[in-house]
């Protein structure tokens, strides 16, 4: 089997013994090394590159997290699997601008959306939820910086595992084929439209 990419998480599952309810947020300055062995073996034993997907951070880590990916991608080859729903979750979290990813946006291929909501016992901060659809804020940061989204071979993955509406399913992905509409499908209509 050879898959598109394969992808995991930089985070805590457990502290102190404890399995966590709401996956925690490492220390990207104080943690580097450590957390740069442990992708280097992952990768290593997996064959292939190794993509990472950002965090939706609720404190300050999102201020230090595009310079983490960007230094563990020039150091060990990690990918990044860019997702624009956490950026927009930290952004109201921490304040940290999602301009802050724009390198890495440029730099990767493979891209991550979904709904946010807030957290259930703190209603001022922002989870990716996947369980609605995307806010317009996500929307609207696509639209913005759709021309470094859109790149020969970028794919994008929508994720909803939770309220799985069919017509709120099909409004995200009409949204996305709206913003992500290519000028080669738009050729391809206007001939299709010709020999109709």
């Amino acid at each position: 089997m050879k898959p598109i990419y394969v992808s995991d998480h930089v985070l805590y599952f457990v502290h102190d013994g404890t399995e966590l309810f709401h996956l925690g947020e490492v220390d990207y300055i104080k943690e580097y090394d450590r957390l740069r062995e442990r992708a280097a073996i992952w990768q290593d034993m997996l064959g292939t590159r190794l993509y990472l997907e950002n965090y939706p951070s609720i404190m300050d880590g999102a201020w230090d997290a595009p310079a983490f990916y960007e230094r563990l991608s020039r150091d060990i080859g990690v990918g990044v699997l860019f997702d624009a729903s956490n950026a927009i979750c930290a952004q109201h979290n921490s304040g940290a601008p999602v301009e802050m990813w724009k390198n890495i946006i440029e730099s990767t291929q493979h891209f991550h959306v979904a709904g946010y909501g807030t957290a259930y016992i703190e209603p001022r901060v922002k989870v990716d939820s996947h369980d609605r659809e995307m806010a317009d804020d996500t929307l609207d940061f696509l639209r913005r910086m759709r021309s470094a989204f859109d790149k020969p071979g970028a794919t994008i993955t929508y994720e909803r595992d939770f309220e799985l509406d069919y017509d709120s399913i099909s409004r995200d992905l009409q949204n996305l084929h709206d913003i992500f509409d290519s000028e080669e499908e738009k050729r391809h209509e206007s001939l299709a439209d010709c020999a109709g």
